[in-house]
């Protein structure tokens, strides 16, 4: 099981790479989609989730959770439900 500190850091390494920024700019209470991720990149986010943490994750996740702080606070819970 990963931390929610820890989903937090992948997921900003992994937006800084698909927008080719560095992850110090990439804030955790910003929405991605002021960042300009679009539909390809959200879906491969969710895929890098999914081999990550073993869950079906949603294509819709970075607009029902916009932000990485609220997208992995997210993510956590379902893990733990799934895993209980």
């Amino acid at each position: 099981m990963n931390t929610q500190t820890e989903l937090m850091t992948f997921i900003q390494e992994k937006v800084a790479e698909y927008l080719s920024k560095p992850v110090e700019d990439i804030k955790l209470t910003t929405a991605l989609s002021e960042y300009g991720i679009n539909s390809v990149s959200a879906m491969s986010l969710c895929a890098d989730i999914e081999d990550l943490i073993g869950i079906d994750v949603e294509p819709t996740l970075t607009w029902n959770y916009p932000t990485i702080e609220k997208m992995s606070a997210f993510l956590i819970e379902e893990q733990n439900a799934q895993l209980a």
